[in-house]
């Protein structure tokens, strides 16, 4: 069994102010996996293998997942400007 982190121990995985309406309109538009692993990564700060076990994926599957979902972002704001 792996020992918990203490979460003083993490940096902020999102420095800054919080998201726009805008970026969560983009994130809600995403399908769920795609949400819940950002989530994971970003706001929860947990590494690939982490969520990788959390959603029965392997850690490859969640970066590819990761990476998708942040290209789909990137096109979705670049298109509002």
């Amino acid at each position: 069994m792996r020992k918990p982190r203490l979460s003083s121990s993490r940096r902020p995985a999102i420095p800054g102010p919080r998201p726009t309406s805008e970026v969560r309109t983009a994130i809600a538009a995403l399908p769920p996996v795609q949400r819940e692993v950002l989530r994971l990564r970003l706001l929860e700060g947990l590494s690939a293998d982490e969520v990788a076990e959390r959603l029965s994926m392997t850690p490859a599957a969640v970066r590819l997942v990761q990476h998708r979902a942040l290209t789909a972002l990137r096109v979705y704001l670049a298109s509002r400007n």
